[in-house]
């Protein structure tokens, strides 16, 4: 059985031809010999896709936790404040 190829295929084919090793570097061979300058990081990531209102949006949220477990925790001291001097007996609790 013989196998019929296009034409365009056998002309491809016979057109491959191998590339340098060169030709598959990971990152370019000029300025091998400096090290990148790299800066510090500040904080939190800062991404391109990232838009800034995103950004603020979320530290909000995170202060509005924030005053959130301040105030719950107020809210508790005060309570339990008061739960005392509620309980408290009035002879004991005048001398404070």
């Amino acid at each position: 059985m013989a196998l019929v190829l296009p034409a365009w295929l056998s002309e491809v084919f016979k057109q491959q031809r191998q590339l340098p090793f060169e030709a598959f570097t990971a990152m370019p061979a000029e300025n091998v010999d400096q090290p990148s300058q790299k800066r510090q990081r500040t904080g939190e990531a800062m991404y391109a896709w990232q838009p800034e209102a995103s950004t603020k949006l979320e530290e909000l949220a995170v202060d509005s936790r924030t005053k959130s477990r301040q105030s719950k925790a107020n809210q508790r001291v005060s309570e339990g404040l008061r739960i005392a001097e509620k309980h408290c007996a009035p002879s004991r609790c005048e001398g404070s």
